[in-house]
């Protein structure tokens, strides 16, 4: 099931939120949140723009500045961002 998904002005916006924790790997939970968007995204007949938003809760990231961890890029056609 898709987390997020917003409709505006006719436009349907797909957006899957992944936490990070000490746990967790961050490569595997992003690669998993790819892949689940990609999945709502690409369902036939559908082409919607489409985010996934990670949030990073580990130790070492808290200490980090937000002005070099925020960020977003594009990957395989979704914008990922980072905070």
């Amino acid at each position: 099931m898709v987390d997020l998904c917003i409709e505006y002005r006719k436009q349907i916006y797909v957006v899957e939120i992944k936490l990070i924790r000490d746990y967790n790997a961050a490569e595997e939970i992003a690669r998993e949140g790819l892949e689940q968007i990609r999945a709502y995204r690409d369902r036939p007949g559908k082409s919607q723009p489409a985010y996934l938003v990670l949030f990073d809760r580990r130790e070492e990231a808290k200490k980090t500045p937000w002005e070099e961890w925020l960020g977003w890029e594009k990957r395989d056609g979704v914008t990922v961002v980072r905070c």
